[in-house]
């Protein structure tokens, strides 16, 4: 059954209070025990786990399963979220936190950005390859189109191609929920090596050779050239 956009909208709302919560959580954490690998690996498998929950849910799912089946999702990204950027600090000397974090936010926007279009084109695509052989109406190529145009239009239309609408639909975000699954996978994976700090030690400094200080040494540039100047 399509949920309205206010009904969909509150589906989030668990996700948002997990994010604000894991952030909390974790910055405590981190403070009691002074490390963060441990922190990173435990929960960086939640965002796997919600996005196999999510792929698996179906039109009978129970209400409770809709509801929380974003939690593990967005706990697990707000601990991951913050154990990385304290990572990343942890590791930089000074010098180099402007260019590290600036460098971070980069990548960051980057991610959100490609994910963002990745999903769209598998959706696009698989949707478009669903519709297309499902439905052999006269005006197939016309329905097709208003069917991609936006889901809401599913309703206006014959009870026999709502059913094929629907399980279009359904195969499509599965298929961008897989892809969410495998990006899940990787992104834990590339995490594995991340060494581990002590936080209570600070952020590594930066070790300059010593500069050798003529007047405290006792040296005297003109001794040579007195003793020079002697033995002439």
């Amino acid at each position: 059954m399509l949920s309205s956009t206010s009904t969909a909208g509150l589906h989030l709302l668990p996700n948002s209070v997990c994010i604000s919560t894991g952030s909390v959580f974790a910055g405590y954490m981190m403070r009691r025990t002074g490390q963060y690998k441990l922190l990173n690996l435990i929960f960086g498998v939640l965002p796997l786990v919600g996005a196999i929950l999510i792929r698996e849910m179906r039109e009978d799912s129970s209400q409770t399963y809709q509801w929380l089946s974003i939690v593990p999702s967005g706990l697990g990204n707000a601990v991951v979220l913050q154990t990385m950027y304290i990572a990343l600090v942890a590791s930089l000397p000074p010098s180099q936190l402007a260019i590290g974090t600036g460098f971070a936010q980069l990548v960051r926007g980057l991610g959100q950005v490609g994910g963002l279009a990745a999903a769209s084109a598998v959706f696009q695509s698989r949707l478009d390859t669903e519709l297309r052989a499902r439905i052999h109406a006269p005006n197939a190529e016309e329905t097709i189109k208003h069917i991609k145009h936006s889901a809401r239009l599913i309703d206006e239309l014959p009870p026999g191609l709502q059913r094929i609408a629907r399980d279009a639909y359904a195969a499509s975000l599965k298929s961008v929920f897989t892809l969410a699954v495998f990006a899940s996978l990787m992104a834990f994976l590339c995490r594995l090596p991340i060494p581990d700090a002590d936080l209570d030690q600070g952020p590594p400094t930066e070790s300059h050779p010593a500069v050798r200080n003529d007047s405290e040494s006792g040296y005297d540039g003109d001794d040579e050239s007195k003793t020079t100047t002697v033995r002439r």
